[in-house]
């Protein structure tokens, strides 16, 4: 046999003493604090909150959304809100008399509105600032602007 052939044979065999701990009391403690349990004795529940959730009062909305809405909004997967609202919307459109729908449609169109507007005034404000801070830089060289270096030619 070769050697690692041995060394093979003698790491199966080889069985580690007990430890000892240098307290006994510490010892003695340790083992009746931890009580065995078994696998059969482990219960995994899996709770659906959503299932005991009863919708009747404006209260009941109020509580759904906390719960909904942050997990929508820290969702990881791609495009997650909009799948969310495509999906609750499929899934309300049987439900929901026309009225109902028109003011839904309303309220989205109206917060696709202030959402555009928002992104705009954030894209003007972008460019204001980059042109006060190229303005500050060509004032730093000595360069003159350009307002100083078409006056020039009106």
């Amino acid at each position: 046999a070769t050697p690692k052939a041995k060394a093979g044979a003698a790491a199966k065999d080889f069985k580690p003493e007990e430890r000892v701990e240098a307290n006994p009391k510490a010892a003695a403690s340790s083992t009746k604090a931890v009580p065995a349990v078994s696998a059969a004795d482990v219960k995994v529940l899996s709770k659906n909150s959503m299932d005991e959730l009863e919708i009747s009062l404006q209260q009941h909305v109020e509580k759904l959304v906390s719960m909904v809405v942050p997990k929508v909004k820290e969702a990881k997967a791609k495009e997650a809100q909009k799948k969310f609202l495509v999906d609750a919307i499929r899934g309300l459109s049987t439900k929901l008399d026309l009225k109902e729908m028109e003011t839904l449609h309303k309220t989205c169109k109206d917060l696709c509105a202030k959402r555009k507007k928002t992104d705009i005034d954030k894209q003007k404000a972008e460019v204001v600032a980059e042109e006060a801070k190229r303005k500050q830089e060509q004032a730093a060289k000595g360069e003159p602007t350009d307002e100083d270096f078409y006056a020039d030619y009106m």
